[in-house]
């Protein structure tokens, strides 16, 4: 499994605040998609839908992001 977040460094001065945004991720690794019905991993019911990008203005404000990778079923 490749790392199941990503971060994104700031593009400023570092400020003490990191911004988790643990709950967009839609993606499933390959060695799961098998335990998944195919349509449901086509829109996870309970994502939080772009909501990493609504705060893509943070790193500019030098806050480091993370944000996940893989949907919440995958835990």
């Amino acid at each position: 499994m490749i790392e199941p977040f990503i971060i994104i460094e700031p593009k400023t001065k570092k400020v003490p605040f990191i911004l988790s945004v643990p709950h967009c991720g839609v993606d499933f690794p390959e060695e799961l998609k098998s335990d998944y019905k195919p349509e449901m991993m086509s829109a996870p019911d309970d994502t939080d839908w772009f909501v990493h990008q609504l705060y893509n203005f943070a790193s500019e404000m030098g806050i480091t992001i993370i944000h996940a990778k893989y949907s919440r079923w995958v835990i």
